[in-house]
């Protein structure tokens, strides 16, 4: 049996901070297709090269602020679809439906669809390999995004629970207006127009209590302010770089087994990154590659 290797795990946390503390001084903003998101990556691809056999950098186009463009359309939408209510219940339903499409697209799905509205930037991954004794069999990679992401505004100053109740509220108040809607539209016949009066008029009137939270969605998130902290990438980054380290300096090779680190762009961004990596080496792994992926380490 081989002998066991002791870590002094308070060193290697000590090390990953001040590392931590130096990207953020030194880069700046790491907003996806930033300067300061290059330069860090180009920072972790040179460290990477003193410990793997194998490092490269690969672009790919990203559109960082495509992830979050529902969020203006969702809240107009719905907005609309209130105010629409009083006079056409059709139209209102149409205006939730066209508030809630753009969320399940591009969030939910992350189908990009909207990749086309906003401006083109160039991100990159690094992939960094220590190969295996033998004949390699097996493989696992270390994942984490090495930009940062946007505030989220709303739960930044509002609390998590606070964010959370509105986020339900949203969702309630598009299912009490679709609700009302209906029942005017039962009421009126045909397209349900006609200004709602009586009973239907005060349960509308009743309705402006979620005005609040869908008027809080256009400030889910910051379009301006990045957040270069650690916990959203930089710790995964160091700790996947730590791995790859702790083996060339012990002088492990793993037998038939591969070990490799990825640090993407556009991870906050709707893992941009990851998919671009994916995309890119489509084919190249069988069903002996493991991806551990190392987001949101505190």
């Amino acid at each position: 049996m081989s002998e066991k290797i002791v870590v002094d795990r308070q060193h290697v946390a000590e090390g990953i901070q001040n590392e931590i503390r130096y990207i953020c001084k030194t880069f700046g903003s790491r907003e996806t297709g930033s300067q300061g998101e290059a330069d860090a990556a180009d920072y972790m691809r040179q460290k990477l090269e003193k410990y793997a056999d194998d490092v490269k950098t690969e672009n790919f186009k990203a559109y960082p602020k495509a992830y979050m463009g529902w969020v203006p359309l969702s809240a107009t939408f719905m907005i609309l679809a209130y105010v629409a209510y009083f006079f056409c219940a059709m139209l209102s339903i149409v205006f939730v439906i066209a508030s809630l499409l753009p969320y399940l697209i591009q969030y939910i799905f992350n189908l990009r669809v909207m990749d086309v509205l906003y401006k083109e930037k160039t991100s990159q991954n690094v992939t960094a390999v220590r190969r295996s004794s033998d004949e390699t069999q097996k493989r696992i990679f270390f994942v984490a995004h090495i930009d940062a992401a946007h505030e989220m505004t709303v739960k930044h100053y509002l609390g998590g629970a606070m964010f959370t109740a509105l986020r339900v509220l949203n969702f309630a108040g598009a299912l009490y207006v679709v609700a009302l809607s209906v029942a005017k539209w039962a009421l009126f016949g045909g397209i349900g127009a006609g200004i709602a009066s009586g009973g239907l008029l005060y349960a509308g009137l009743a309705g402006a209590i979620f005005l609040f939270p869908w008027i809080s969605t256009y400030f889910l998130v910051s379009p301006k302010r990045v957040i270069d902290g650690a916990n959203d990438g930089l710790s995964g980054v160091l700790t996947a770089y730590n791995v790859i380290r702790f083996l060339k300096k012990q002088d492990v090779t793993l037998k038939n087994t591969e070990v490799g680190v990825i640090l993407t762009g556009g991870g906050a961004a709707g893992v941009q990154g990851a998919k671009a990596w994916a995309e890119a080496h489509k084919g190249e792994y069988g069903d002996e590659t493991v991806f551990v992926s190392l987001n949101l380490l505190r």
